[in-house]
């Protein structure tokens, strides 16, 4: 039931969004009133034609109201009631100006709060005479009575089209021609009233009273200015006046009248939620229009507000924003002193913050909360009204009525407060150390309830805020993992082998445009919101309109020369002014189309009055020896000047072209962010997660040993610790764009008008965001544009959006493996991370895409997939992490969104990305073959024979995976072996012919510890910057067949250590000394038949050229001390070494 109010009170009212009342309203629509005929009430010498004036005295429900009926000519009804609120803004604008002066007619006239009334002024204006009149009672009313119907049939022509009282066809004309007669009087303000150009021609206003039973010969006949018919008369044009200045008023903007209400916003803010509560903080406005500072009374104009209630929430706070901060609102105090008073009132809005908790419900049970803040406010008094009519007899005659309202005015306003719904539940399954070992990721397929404006189930927004954010729509995001596929036990790893690990990971992003709109919208709830677009459209082209409007209006009066004016008072005083009046040809609004937005215009001709006439008040007395009025006083009141009017003038063009301008830019800007929901935006899935690895090699014991997966550290790159994505994952085929133009289920899922393929993203853009790419996503419509204040409107037809709901879907599919992170020393078989090693630097071996196990490694061990950045936070750019992030050795701080799925205390029995599973080796120990080795649980253990001992002294294997025992003298350890040294590698002992032995064996060996691992670097690390590696050659496993057939070869004498060598001799300082320099016959062999990896130069290949070559190449050198130069040939070993 709609509330009816003060002129202005309530269509301020009308904007708020819930639902408000305020005191100061009387009547409601709909609600029974009872017709009441009281006396008739005749006037001598009042005529009509040849009928004496007479009219029925009414009131409504007994007494209380008193009415004034608009239509004589038809019959009275029986069953009334409030038909129309007076001064609401659902009325036209010349409708609200006529109900401000309705309003001003019977509150000064006759009514239920007063029933007399005095006046002194000249009648008629044009008359010499001046006169002072008191009516009271029946004759006030009578008086009131002609002024109410002429001023609503003659002036504003509202009066009923038929006649079925055809008695009254005279008395109904009369009243009609009076108004239209009084109208001509006060051409200036009826023209401002009621948009008019008839500038006091009293035939234009004449022409304008058109009804079909009208009889323009009707007239008022009254007597001398001494009877009553002339007071009666006289009475009624003050009153007629006094609602035209009113209505003038209004028109103008001038009509001050006090309003206070509260608008409650739409959006409310989440400030914490958990599981069972939500804490918000609800916004709204309170507005104050013209609150005096002072009253009549001399009190303080004020503004009081009560402490909110809620059902359904609790109020923790009620707060009013004061320079800026908001501040406790002080129950009981005058919250308007926060606006400033000028010019004797207080006009303004305060902002209000109300912070209330909410249970959070499930989603079936979800019940908005109610919140209400009553106010009352002082003022003087204010003034209702309504038209009363009897609704099941439209020919029936219509009243008006009005209520005043004085003291304390009382209000409230109410909005409802959307339900703290439970964040829908993302549900993960754990994979398994078995079968396909997968996981899933399954966000809620409930879109509407769970994701748009929602957050999910660790408290995180769906909000896309890298997508669209205006009044019409946001983007909301969700993924989906259908498949998280991790590594099962890996089986029948051979000790001394190596093993890879893969995954695969399979996700889409889903993105949804969503508005702030409920179930009433014209496309449904959480639609893009058509409706506030299409009232933006149309206030953009009515601004444009209205302005070109005004800029027309000002620019023909600027054209106008001014009409000077002056007038006397009894007295002798003057009084003059200036003003410009006549017609201009300017666009007006005929149409509006409220389902598309659409606003049409016609050029129209129309009259314009600039300034103020001057005025003059005559107080005379009535002398009764002459029987004449004598001037007592005058008071002659100026109008504007010349210069005051051009100033009116071209404030006016200014506020045109301002309105054209602002008008514009609205209408651009609400075309381009309503297409931006459509095409302003992309999905793109960042699809960047990563899958950490980590192996040990326990082997059932306590200790932990992880021997190469440690060896990682000592690497630059820590991405190999993650496993290595393969390919490029771009979005797959079934990627898509679907387009709803209706209301669609919550799923948001099926019935889409059009399907695109992702390749729309492509086209060009054109104005306004539209993409024809999108086909018939968008309809063309046309508009009306007044862009050019010296042009005219034309009509603009723009490409719109018709979408309801938008979805962006894009799947992504990726397979991960064993980064190649573990390389292996061909000479000695040691794994190292140094991938500077790769290329032609071909020392080293890449164990491409495997990680290596020790030979000891029997039974087998564990190793963890550990998933990170699965997942997007959408209201930070490129944060990843929102379901998954387990932080890793190359833990970052990517993860900067919010708290992960994880993290919540609701899943951490859910699997968190935490995978563990095991290898398994068929390897048993030598001493314990028949061991079970099982992997349960947390470990790997050995369940029957723990006490077994595992050695394998030495252990490693190659590239090829045959496994071999050998020894090896370590570069930084030389007897790293463990081996008996030879006589020639003695570094101490007390045969003095072993002394010189002794020092080159030391010194030797110092130079090979010192050299290190460089000759295993082909650039070189000596001082002179050749390589300190004389050559490598590769043992592949038929060169290690052909050494072990060898070593049993010749394992009679020595074996690998037998005496196959060839020796030369050299000449050092003219002498000859024997078996300085020798070459291997065993290397000479490898290197004839097998691949040298690092061949060097110098070597001499043929036995000729050994012989001859006696000069230190290089290859070989003679050994020396810087303190002994001993050369002997009975020296043990020789002289030299190398």
């Amino acid at each position: 039931m709609k509330r009816i109010g003060n002129l202005l009170l309530v269509s301020s009212l009308s904007l708020a969004f819930g639902v408000k009342s305020v005191s100061a309203q009387t009547f409601n629509e709909g609600d029974a009133h009872s017709l009441s005929r009281g006396n008739y009430i005749t006037i001598n010498s009042l005529d009509v034609g040849s009928a004496n004036y007479g009219i029925y005295k009414y009131t409504f429900d007994n007494g209380k109201y008193v009415g004034y009926c608009e239509d004589p000519q038809n019959f009275s009804g029986k069953n009334y009631s409030v038909s129309r609120e007076l001064g609401a803004t659902t009325n036209g604008k010349t409708i609200q100006n006529m109900d401000a002066g309705l309003l001003k007619i019977i509150s000064e006239g006759y009514n239920q709060y007063n029933t007399s009334k005095t006046i002194s002024v000249v009648t008629p204006e044009s008359a010499p005479n001046a006169i002072s009149i008191t009516l009271s009672g029946d004759e006030l009313y009578a008086a009131t009575s002609i002024a109410v119907r002429a001023y609503s049939t003659g002036l504003f022509t509202t009066g009923a089209k038929g006649a079925k009282y055809q008695s009254a066809i005279d008395m109904a004309s009369a009243h009609a021609n009076l108004g239209a007669q009084w109208a001509a009087l006060y051409g200036e303000y009826t023209d401002n009233a009621t948009y008019g150009s008839c500038k006091g021609d009293s035939n234009c206003y004449k022409n304008k009273v058109d009804y079909a039973w009208l009889n323009k010969n009707a007239m008022f006949n009254y007597s001398d200015p001494n009877s009553a018919s002339y007071k009666i008369i006289y009475m009624a044009q003050q009153l007629f006046k006094a609602g035209v200045m009113d209505a003038s008023n209004k028109a103008t903007g001038s009509l001050l009248t006090t309003t206070v209400n509260i608008d409650f916003s739409k959006k409310t803010e989440s400030i914490t939620k958990t599981d069972t509560s939500e804490e918000k903080y609800v916004y709204a406005t309170l507005k104050i229009e013209n609150l005096p500072e002072k009253l009549s009374d001399g009190k303080e104009g004020k503004v009081e507000l009560s402490m909110p209630t809620c059902t359904g929430c609790t109020i923790n706070s009620f707060e009013a924003q004061d320079g800026g901060d908001y501040k406790q609102v002080g129950i009981g105090n005058n919250i308007a002193l926060l606006l400033e008073a000028k010019d004797g009132v207080r006009t303004g809005e305060i902002k209000l913050r109300i912070k209330v908790t909410q249970a959070v419900q499930d989603q079936e049970n979800c019940k908005d909360a109610t919140l209400k803040i009553d106010f009352k406010y002082n003022t003087n008094p204010q003034l209702t009204g309504a038209t009363l009519s009897d609704k099941s007899n439209p020919n029936s005659q219509r009243f008006f009525v009005l209520d005043k309202q004085e003291g304390d005015q009382t209000g409230s306003a109410q909005t409802k407060i959307g339900c703290s719904k439970a964040a829908c539940d993302t549900e993960i399954t754990e994979p398994l150390c078995d079968g396909d070992a997968i996981a899933t990721v399954k966000a809620p397929d409930k879109i509407k309830s769970c994701v748009i404006n929602n957050v999910d189930d660790a408290d995180n927004s769906y909000q896309y805020t890298s997508g669209v954010d205006n009044k019409y729509c946001k983007v909301y995001c969700k993924e989906d993992y259908a498949k998280i596929q991790l590594e099962p036990v890996v089986k029948d790893i051979k000790c001394g082998s190596y093993f890879k690990l893969t995954s695969r990971i399979e996700g889409s992003k889903s993105c949804y445009t969503g508005g702030e709109t409920d179930a009433s919208a014209r496309n449904g709830e959480k639609s893009i919101d058509k409706d506030q677009y299409i009232q933006d459209v149309i206030d953009a082209q009515k601004t444009m309109i209205e302005g070109l409007n005004l800029y027309r209006k000002a620019k023909q009066a600027l054209a106008t020369a001014s009409d000077y004016s002056i007038s006397y008072g009894c007295d002798g005083c003057s009084a003059e002014s200036w003003t410009r009046t006549g017609s201009y040809v300017g666009p007006v609004v005929t149409n509006i189309d409220y389902e598309e937005g659409l606003v049409t215009s016609q050029e129209t001709t129309q009259g314009f009055f600039y300034g103020t006439k001057e005025s003059i008040s005559n107080n005379t007395s009535y002398d009764s020896e002459t029987k004449k009025y004598v001037c007592v006083s005058s008071t002659c009141t100026p109008g504007t000047t010349e210069a005051q009017v051009i100033a009116l003038i071209k404030a006016d063009m200014a506020k045109g072209k301002s309105m054209m301008e602002s008008g514009f830019k609205a209408y651009e800007a609400a075309h381009t962010a309503y297409n931006a929901c459509t095409t302003g935006w992309q999905n793109s899935f960042l699809f960047e997660q990563k899958i950490g690895y980590y192996y040990n090699e326990n082997r059932g014991n306590d200790e932990y040993k992880s021997p190469y997966y440690d060896i990682l550290e000592s690497a630059q790159n820590k991405d190999l610790y993650y496993l290595e994505g393969t390919g490029l994952a771009a979005p797959k085929p079934t990627s898509k764009i679907e387009i709803w133009k209706k209301a669609t289920d919550d799923k948001i899922e099926t019935g889409s008008d059009y399907t695109f393929d992702l390749s729309i993203e492509n086209g060009s853009t054109g104005k306004y965001n539209y993409k024809s790419s999108y086909g018939g996503t968008f309809e063309a419509r046309k508009y009306t544009v007044c862009k050019d204040p010296e042009g005219s409107c034309e009509i603009r037809e723009e490409q719109i959006s018709q979408a309801a709901f938008v979805k962006k879907y894009v799947e992504k599919e990726q397979d991960y493996i064993t980064p190649t992170a573990f390389y292996q020393i061909a000479a000695n078989g040691k794994i190292t991370v140094n991938s500077g090693y790769t290329g032609d630097k071909v020392q080293l071996e890449a164990l491409f895409n495997s990680l290596p196990v020790s030979t000891k490694t029997v039974g087998g061990g564990i190793f963890k997939l550990n998933i990170e950045w699965l997942g997007e936070f959408y209201d930070k750019d490129n944060a990843v992490g929102r379901l998954m992030d387990i932080p890793g050795v190359a833990w970052t701080d990517r993860r900067q969104g919010g708290t992960t799925f994880m993290d919540s205390p609701k899943h951490q029995d859910s699997f968190t990305g935490d995978y563990k599973c095991y290898y398994e080796s068929p390897c048993r120990p030598d001493d314990c073959p028949n061991c079970d080795f099982v992997c349960e649980g947390e470990d790997c253990d050995w369940i029957q024979c723990p006490e077994c001992k595992i050695d394998c002294t030495n252990c490693i294997f190659d590239l090829n995976k045959l496994n071999v025992n050998f020894r090896t003298i370590s570069t930084t350890n030389f007897n790293s072996a463990n081996r008996t040294y030879g006589y020639n590698w003695i570094t101490s002992s007390s045969m003095q012919a072993l002394q010189l032995l002794n020092k080159k064996a030391d010194a030797t060996i110092k130079e090979i510890e010192e050299v290190n691992e460089s000759i295993y670097d082909p650039e070189g690390k000596t001082s002179d910057g050749s390589s300190a590696l004389a050559l490598s050659i590769k043992l592949t496993p038929k060169a290690i067949r052909e050494l072990k057939n060898y070593n049993e070869k010749h394992s009679s004498d020595g074996g690998y250590i037998n005496d196959s060598l060839t020796c030369y001799d050299a000449e050092v300082n003219g002498k000859t000394y024997k078996n300085i320099y020798c070459y291997s016959e065993v290397i000479d062999d490898l290197v004839k038949n097998y691949e040298v990896t690092i061949p060097d130069g110098k070597r001499l290949d043929s036995a000729t050229a050994r012989a001859a070559s006696q000069n230190q190449n290089g290859y070989w050198e003679l050994w020396s001390d810087k303190h002994e130069f001993i050369y002997s040939e009975s020296v043990i070993g020789g002289p030299s070494w190398k």
